[in-house]
């Protein structure tokens, strides 16, 4: 299997490949919030409350400054990247978001992770389980995945570890009840 790797940056989700012209701006459309389905693979599962307020907040003062990442699944849209956003633009009461549009987005896990590793620290665990999601789903070892994302492998192997750690403590880790450390 042919492999690519994960430390592309932002490129990937807004189309600047290697050998292209630089990206000057992607092509965005307003899509109605209703049409949009949540990534299954969203490696993020916890929210701060706090942080999508504000975000909330910033959207209807300023709207959406940056557009989310959609693929086309039929007559909807699947995110890729974005989901904060989405959330925020519902609570702020719009009906429509900018988004840029991909129609190839064969590895919607590999740009879910990269969006979120580039953007906002996913915590020990949540990091944890899309290293785990992508080791099993693309044959990799900890090295391969650790050259993938820019990380050592002693770090991968570290937030892979933090998987082993009783539920209780892994729960509370994701809520921000335990720093980590």
């Amino acid at each position: 299997m042919a492999r690519t790797g994960l430390g592309r940056g932002l490129d990937v989700l807004l189309g600047n490949q290697p050998g292209s012209a630089p990206l000057v701006a992607p092509t965005t459309n307003e899509i109605s919030l209703d049409r949009i389905a949540p990534n299954p693979q969203q490696p993020r599962t916890h929210f701060d409350p706090a942080g999508i307020e504000e975000l909330t907040a910033s959207i209807r003062r300023h709207g959406v400054l940056q557009p989310i990442v959609v693929s086309r699944k039929g007559e909807t849209y699947e995110l890729v990247a974005g989901h904060r956003r989405v959330v925020a633009a519902r609570a702020a009461g719009k009906t429509t978001i900018p988004a840029v549009v991909r129609e190839d987005v064969s590895d919607r896990l590999e740009l879910a992770l990269v969006e979120n590793l580039q953007r906002t620290d996913l915590n020990a665990i949540e990091t944890g389980r899309a290293y785990k999601l992508l080791m099993e789903t693309y044959d990799l070892t900890q090295e391969e995945l650790a050259e993938r994302v820019g990380k050592s492998r002693s770090q991968v192997a570290n937030m892979l570890r933090a998987l082993t750690a009783p539920q209780v403590i892994q729960d509370a880790v994701v809520e921000g009840k335990i720093a980590e450390g």
